[in-house]
């Protein structure tokens, strides 16, 4: 069953600033065996938050990235321009919309 990583970002930086830093975090992440997907969005009532949906095979996947150098350096750039909350789950229900 895949693992997702729903992860709150709170801005200490501009939006642009975190979105770049996020991009690259994202691109490394995106090359990594066991990624499936992820998607980002901010808060139409608070413009300092991001919430990343990300999508991964299983949590072994992802907790193989822990002690890499490279995923270190990640996370030690997005804590410059965001304070992040991740909480690792498990998909309940997806749901599409009804066919048109």
């Amino acid at each position: 069953m895949a693992l997702v990583l729903v992860n709150k970002f709170v801005l200490t930086a501009t939006p642009e600033e975190f979105e770049k830093v996020f991009r690259e975090t994202a691109e490394f992440m995106r090359a990594q065996p066991g990624f499936l997907r992820y998607r980002l969005v901010r808060s139409d009532t608070d413009p300092t938050v991001y919430i990343n949906i990300a999508e991964w095979t299983d949590r072994e996947a992802l907790l193989s990235l822990n002690d890499r150098p490279e995923m270190v350096e990640h996370r030690a750039e997005i804590r410059t321009v965001a304070i992040p909350d991740p909480h690792f789950c498990s998909p309940v229900l997806d749901v599409e919309g009804a066919p048109r």
